[in-house]
């Protein structure tokens, strides 16, 4: 009868040389770094905005000076970015705007079925964007839906009924210089 004896057999250790171990000690701290962060992140996080905040200016500096440097990568990036997320930038937005304004999304979209869809000053569908909300400065009430051309132009009138009132009788009377001219 046969009997198998299992040899041990010596492995000689791989010698590394400098700059393999300088890699290795790099990888392993690295991942010593994540497990930390992974265990603390709280803590880090604590600890990066007091950092950021007692270093407003070299911050600054260092983000402008990267965005020059980066300048094209970043916009690339960026376009990407947007073009992959259009549903999940219009939902962020959406959110934020009903959380804003203390609403539901159900009564978000009644609005927009009061509405029939469209903005409630050109009567236009929203061309790419939703309708945002829009309300008053002051009281804070909603006032309906806009289209983002209406919305944008009733802020360059800083939401004043005087104001949109003259720039209608300016374009009605065909502007002023008609008078100076003649």
């Amino acid at each position: 009868m046969t009997k198998w004896v299992k040899e041990t057999v010596w492995i000689e250790p791989i010698k590394l040389t400098e700059e393999e171990k300088r890699i290795k000690k790099k990888a392993d701290n690295l991942l010593a770094v994540k497990k930390y962060y992974k265990e603390n992140t709280e803590k880090c996080l604590a600890r990066r905005r007091k950092y950021l905040e007692s270093h407003k200016k070299q911050t600054a500096e260092y983000s402008l000076m990267y965005y020059k440097k980066n300048r094209e990568s970043l916009l690339e990036k960026n376009k990407v970015w947007h073009k992959n997320h259009k549903k999940e930038r219009n939902e962020r937005r959406l959110s934020y705007e009903i959380e804003t304004y203390g609403i539901t999304q159900e009564e978000y979209n009644s609005m927009v079925l009061i509405q029939n869809g469209v903005c409630a000053i050109c009567k236009l569908p929203p061309s790419k964007k939703r309708l945002s909300i829009d309300h008053n400065h002051e009281t804070g009430k909603i006032r309906g839906l806009l289209c983002s051309r209406c919305n944008l132009a009733i802020g360059g009138f800083r939401d004043s009924a005087q104001l949109l009132r003259e720039a209608a009788n300016y374009i009605e009377k065909g502007g002023i210089l008609d008078k100076i001219l003649i």
